[in-house]
């Protein structure tokens, strides 16, 4: 009775224990496959509870190559920032920044 309680006792420490140290081990040495794991779980739960779009007024502007090529590459002076804010204003009314 007693060496079964020991034994049982001694598994509620190792065992998590043990599996702290697999954990670790597997963080270690496969760090590249869990962050696919991870990514894909993240994608696995966008795609099943997408966030919601929210209000905030959000443009997202693409820089394609050829304005690259036209005026250089990133980044680019402030002068030619606020030409870009400034059209962007007045062809889709974005807020002013404050």
């Amino acid at each position: 009775m007693r060496v079964h309680l020991a034994l049982r006792r001694g598994l509620i420490y190792l065992l998590p224990l043990a599996l702290l140290l697999g954990a670790l081990t597997a963080r270690v040495v496969a760090s590249d496959e869990l962050e696919r794991l991870s990514l894909f779980c993240f994608d696995l739960y966008q795609k099943a509870a997408p966030r919601e779009a929210g209000d905030a007024p959000i443009r997202v502007v693409d820089i394609d190559d050829d304005s690259l090529n036209k005026i250089g590459q990133w980044p680019w002076p402030r002068t030619v920032v606020a030409q870009l804010v400034d059209r962007l204003r007045a062809a889709m009314a974005i807020g002013r920044f404050c």
